[in-house]
């Protein structure tokens, strides 16, 4: 114990140098968690906020592969028999990019997270005005409150 205390006594900087060191390490690992964290939540904000409590995946799809999964018409009419399930509908989604043709911020790169359901569908958006998908219609909410929906042709 006193080579140690002597140490701590003759070394101050290296020491204090050491624990700034150990420190700052800690807050790195601390920040980057919270980014993946954050950017992880990002990625999948869309299917959080879909009204469903299940989403079904073909058996192929594993870990990161969800977006090559492919459920067939007769797989999804077959759960909709199992007792306890409400309803089975077929639902797609892919990741875009794409570039603002109008508008103030034309020629921006703007990454889309793109939904396809039938218009019909449980999980079809309900708009805030106009007309719903069902009825040939389209609807969009606010940025930050969820996740925007269009139905229909055109450019962005």
């Amino acid at each position: 114990m006193f080579l140690a205390l002597r140490d701590l006594r003759f070394a101050r900087g290296r020491f204090l140098l050491m624990g700034a060191v150990v420190a700052l390490i800690a807050v790195l690992g601390v920040l980057l968690s919270g980014l993946a964290s954050g950017l992880a939540d990002a990625g999948i904000s869309g299917l959080r906020a879909l009204p469903v409590s299940h989403l079904a995946f073909d058996a192929k799809a594993t870990s990161e592969q969800f977006s090559r999964s492919s459920v067939e018409s007769e797989d999804w009419a077959a759960w909709s028999e199992v007792p306890g399930v409400e309803r089975a509908e077929p639902f797609g989604n892919t990741l875009v990019n794409a570039q603002v043709t109008a508008g103030a911020e034309e020629g921006e790169q703007v990454n889309l997270a793109v939904f396809g359901m039938a218009p019909d569908s449980s999980m079809a958006p309900r708009p805030t005005e106009g007309r719903s998908l069902a009825d040939g219609g389209g609807a969009s909410s606010s940025p930050g409150r969820s996740p925007t929906w269009a139905s229909g042709s055109g450019t962005c």
